[in-house]
């Protein structure tokens, strides 16, 4: 098995197992999926719930607007809140590296920030 979870698929296989292995491999690939799908809408109603319990519900609105994710059908479990998961994760990522994890950078001495940068004249996805 691949680090993935999936079997591998080899030529030295006979067919029946070869079809075994792609059916695991194509299994896997869709429970990682539609777990990254739900760790994507998870993250959005946590930020939405952030927005709102710290005084700016427009912008949680406008989140829940604009997500593709139907937003209004859930709100955050009572335990769980975007800064407890942030603080898990960078403890988790200290643990592992030895190295607390870094959230923000500093703009570059124009003002202008990694998302400018990124963006200049003859970047991929640059707009002009």
């Amino acid at each position: 098995r691949s680090a993935g979870g999936a079997a591998r698929v080899s030529s030295e296989m006979p067919p029946h197992e070869t079809l075994r292995a792609v059916k695991e491999a194509s299994v896997a690939f869709e429970r990682d999926s539609l777990r990254a799908e739900e760790r994507e809408r998870a993250l959005l109603v946590l930020a939405r719930r952030f927005l709102a319990d710290n005084g700016f519900a427009e912008s949680a609105r406008c989140l829940a607007r604009e997500s593709d994710a139907s937003l209004s059908r859930s709100d955050a479990a009572p335990d769980a809140h975007l800064r407890g998961v942030l603080r898990e994760w960078q403890d988790a990522r200290e643990r592992a590296t030895g190295v607390r994890p870094r959230l923000t950078s500093r703009k570059s001495e124009t003002g202008k920030g990694v998302a400018a940068r990124a963006a200049a004249p003859g970047r991929a996805g640059a707009t002009a």
